[in-house]
């Protein structure tokens, strides 16, 4: 990722691979780490969600963000030296979640609204502090209930399967990792 490796729009276009390079996300830009990671403003909403849920969101990439290395080196040092690893935990996992909702949308087509995605973020932060990532802990495991509950009721809505209704969480029917209750 910091060496410009990844296999984005923008670098299969480079390479003649791909004649369009837009943004999957945002279709506004060319898709390249720096852009998907940091200026796009689908990235940028879920910084912002899951940095303001620790209060960490004044580490928020901006506008005016435009390489996602200084970013993130700048935001650490702006954070206190005892949450450093716990940062650096969230960073690493964010953009796994953002490059996972990317790939979903180009192979699987797959779409995830912003808030679909800040729950996975969520999720996973549980799953990775339970299998003992205890620095991420702190910031997040105590308020994970309340926060998950507030998005959580904010995402149910209602499609039409086969002859009756079902409670979908979630917004499409085609992802996998959704479930259906009666």
């Amino acid at each position: 990722m910091l060496h410009n490796r990844c296999w984005t729009v923008a670098w299969r276009k480079q390479h003649g691979l791909q004649y369009d390079d837009l943004c999957v996300l945002c279709a506004q830009s060319s898709e390249t780490i720096d852009h998907l990671l940091t200026t796009c403003p689908f990235s940028r909403e879920i910084w912002f969600k899951i940095l303001r849920k620790i209060g960490w969101d004044r580490v928020t990439p901006s506008t005016l963000t435009f390489n996602f290395p200084s970013w993130w080196t700048d935001a650490r040092k702006q954070i206190p030296k005892t949450g450093r690893r716990g940062f650096d935990s969230l960073v690493i996992l964010v953009c796994w979640i953002i490059w996972k909702e990317r790939n979903d949308r180009t192979f699987d087509r797959c779409v995830h609204t912003i808030d679909d995605t800040v729950l996975h973020v969520l999720d996973e932060l549980k799953a990775w502090s339970l299998a003992g990532f205890r620095h991420l802990e702190a910031a997040f495991y105590s308020s994970w209930a309340t926060i998950r509950s507030r998005i959580v009721s904010r995402l149910i809505v209602f499609s039409a399967l086969g002859q009756g209704w079902f409670h979908l969480s979630g917004t499409n029917p085609s992802c996998k990792h959704f479930f259906l209750s009666s």
